[in-house]
């Protein structure tokens, strides 16, 4: 692995691009406001990568797409990933749903007097 790195750092100079990056002076020393920008760069690179991934992958058309989705969760190295990372919204969804459709199929209630106003 070592060699690797020398060959490479050799051929791009990745390994002062890295340094300067990771060692950089900061005036007034850390604090966690200068956080927050690695951390948006970090997530756009991840879905950048990711991106390319699925749009390699995936297929929108009406006869493949479930079957698309199928092979990126179950045989794809890594596609259970995506899965879990979309489940908790996509349950809650589902759950919502069905309890919309049990409230609209319940017979409605007869109209009545309220107990407020019954006379005495």
């Amino acid at each position: 692995m070592s060699r690797f790195l020398d060959w490479l750092d050799h051929r791009t100079g990745c390994r002062q691009l890295v340094h300067a990056a990771l060692y950089e002076h900061i005036p007034g020393g850390a604090r966690w406001r200068y956080v927050w920008g690695s951390t948006l760069v970090f997530a756009f690179f991840v879905q950048l990568v990711t991106g390319i991934v699925l749009w390699s992958v995936y297929s929108p058309s009406a006869q493949t797409a479930w079957e698309s989705v199928y092979y990126i969760q179950h045989e794809m190295t890594g596609g259970w990933l995506r899965g879990r990372a979309g489940g908790t919204p996509v349950s809650y969804r589902r759950w919502s749903l069905r309890r919309r459709s049990r409230r609209s199929s319940m017979p409605a209630k007869k109209a009545g007097p309220s107990k407020s106003r019954r006379r005495r």
